[in-house]
């Protein structure tokens, strides 16, 4: 009998230290002495426990929230820190505005590392218009230029920016000589089918580059006129002169054309030089464009 009364006792005692095994454990769960993983929320009863940093922390009770499928109820959102983007799943009644954003939010603040290089050439979109300016009375010419800067976003620094355009024509007696004069315009307000008060807008001349006086693609570094236009807004106008040829503050329009001109073109005084414009359409590719490199 006290054999058995004995055998009882240890039974009971191991049943003990058992049930307190279990508890201490638990406790450790749930009171973040045990290393927690962000997906391992757990649920107790009615109070459920999330994990932070390395350690489950009590939220509270919250009735049948422990009984809905933990997807439906937990988001992932994103925080930005040292130029990315971290993903973080917290319960919605966490979510700061300012701590916390979308996947998109987020990409939006992400500054791309190195250079990022683009090319506007697109008409009507990127390109926003060229065409030729003319003295009617000599037959001066003057090219215009614009194209719209707002595909590059906001803070970035532009370390250079290149016009293209397609010189497929040399006529007249004579020739061209090489110089070039390049203005930046600050009137941004126009287009092919209006250019009153543009070219009268001319500023920051850079007499420094040439033409090549060959058919094919002549380059112009327009760097620092890129620069101050970014920072002003979301266009550049540039206007291009041969300074032998030069016309009035309010040269007449020649609208929209597939061809553009420099130099002198009126029966036949002088050397002038055609390039495509953002009308050609028998080869696109050979439309002016704006290269931009920027970071």
């Amino acid at each position: 009998m006290k054999k058995k009364n004995k055998k009882t006792q240890k039974i009971v005692v191991f049943s003990i230290i058992a049930i307190l095994l279990i508890g201490v454990v638990a406790f450790f769960i749930f009171n973040g002495s045990v290393e927690c993983n962000p997906e391992e929320d757990k649920c107790d009863g009615s109070v459920y426990y999330i994990c932070q940093g390395e350690k489950f922390v009590s939220q509270g009770e919250i009735p049948g929230k422990c009984e809905v499928v933990e997807e439906q109820w937990k988001e992932t959102f994103y925080r930005f820190e040292d130029n990315k983007c971290f993903a973080i799943s917290i319960y919605p009644d966490d979510k700061t505005v300012s701590d916390y954003l979308t996947l998109a939010e987020c990409q939006s603040h992400v500054i791309p590392i190195g250079s990022v290089t683009i090319r506007l050439q697109e008409a009507n979109t990127e390109n926003l218009g060229d065409m030729y300016s003319y003295d009617p009375v000599t037959g001066e010419n003057v090219m215009l230029v614009k194209f719209d800067l707002s595909t590059i976003p906001s803070g970035r620094n532009i370390d250079k920016a290149t016009l293209h355009l397609y010189m497929y024509f040399i006529g007249g007696p004579g020739s061209l000589d090489n110089d070039l004069n390049i203005y930046r315009l600050t009137n941004q307000i126009w287009d092919d089918s209006i250019s009153d008060n543009v070219w009268n807008t001319r500023t920051d001349v850079d007499s420094t580059q040439t033409l090549s006086n060959s058919i094919g693609w002549d380059s112009f570094d327009v760097t620092s006129k890129v620069q101050t236009e970014y920072k002003a807004g979301n266009y550049i106008s540039i206007g291009l002169e041969d300074p032998d040829y030069v016309v009035g503050d309010n040269p007449s329009n020649n609208g929209e054309r597939s061809h553009s001109r420099i130099g002198r073109y009126y029966y036949s005084q002088g050397p002038y030089q055609e390039y495509y414009t953002k009308e050609y359409i028998a080869d696109t590719s050979l439309r002016p464009y704006l290269e931009i490199t920027y970071k």
